[in-house]
């Protein structure tokens, strides 16, 4: 069957610069490849005669000023099209899935089913794609699922496809403070992949705490700040991951630091004089920081420790 890739964008021309997510994957793509540029200027006609040449589209987008409303109405198109076709969407700065479940009802998914949506995503800095499952809705849908249901169902199927959800981080496994079903036979004292769980958090502002590993049956968090050393990041980090260790193990927001305070204890991390050793910097941390010193100036001496 004969393979074309319809690439959907609003601005007038495409380039790598501003849509490297769907410039990698046309250059990768094995078959024709429409660019539709300026689509918010483009008739319905137009659209249609483009869609049914496809059988795949790729699309980067924000899904804001005015892109919002066209995710809705190329849902009104897709639903109406039988020929099954394969969506690519690189949804920047949000999550996909979560995107579309929250915009969508399950009526609309159940409709767009007979299509498969993958969302493209950056590894090893280059585009690659990612398979989205909707069928623990779409299987419901005939059953009476309603649209309050739908989120706790997102919510049960995020933790149970956590483990696919690697950040490539190795975490090395210490203690854990919390009890709970969920928390029992952890592998203490081994290696671990980190989880990327960010849809779990709960905090809506200040810096996220801790780090996802799998637990028993679901995915948990680990904290260092709860009075107990819980983990360790298993390799040598570089500074900027070491400064977001010592955001999550402080409870420091540091984009609340003024710049030429974060450039200073930069500096002072990156020292080699005989004077500045690893207490001395964790005090001059915590001081720049404006934290107690009890309890954070460990942690973070801790932390350079391993890392310096």
């Amino acid at each position: 069957m004969k393979k074309t890739l319809l690439i959907i964008e609003n601005d007038f021309e495409l380039k790598y610069d501003r849509h490297h997510y769907v410039w990698d994957f046309k250059e990768k793509y094995d078959g024709e490849v429409i660019i539709m540029t300026g689509f918010s200027n483009k008739s319905e006609e137009e659209i249609k005669k483009n869609l049914i040449k496809a059988t795949d589209i790729a699309v980067q987008t924000c899904f804001v000023n005015g892109s919002d409303n066209q995710f809705y109405e190329m849902v009104t198109m897709l639903k109406n099209m039988p020929k099954p076709l394969n969506i690519y969407i690189a949804l920047l700065a949000d999550d996909l899935e979560k995107y579309i479940i929250d915009h969508l009802s399950p009526k609309e998914l159940y409709a767009l089913k007979h299509h498969t949506i993958y969302k493209l995503i950056e590894k090893d800095l280059e585009a690659c794609v990612e398979k989205l499952d909707f069928t623990y809705i779409t299987d419901k849908y005939e059953k009476g699922l309603t649209k309050n249901r739908v989120h706790k169902l997102y919510i049960e199927n995020y933790k149970a496809t956590a483990p696919q959800r690697t950040t490539g981080r190795k975490i090395l496994v210490l203690a854990c403070n919390a009890n709970g079903q969920q928390f029992k036979n952890l592998p203490i004292g081994e290696v671990v992949d980190e989880l990327d769980c960010a849809d779990l958090e709960e905090r809506k502002s200040g810096p996220v705490r801790g780090v996802w590993i799998m637990g028993n049956g679901e995915p948990i968090k680990l904290v260092n700040d709860c009075g107990l050393i819980e983990y360790k990041i298993a390799e040598k980090m570089s500074i900027e991951e070491l400064l977001v260790e010592i955001e999550k193990s402080t409870d420091v927001k540091l984009s609340d630091i003024k710049p030429v305070v974060m450039e200073g204890i930069i500096a002072v991390i990156e020292s080699d004089h005989e004077e500045d050793d690893n207490m001395s910097k964790a005090n001059f941390i915590c001081e720049g920081l404006e934290i107690p010193k009890r309890g954070n100036r460990q942690r973070i001496y801790t932390l350079l420790n391993d890392n310096l």
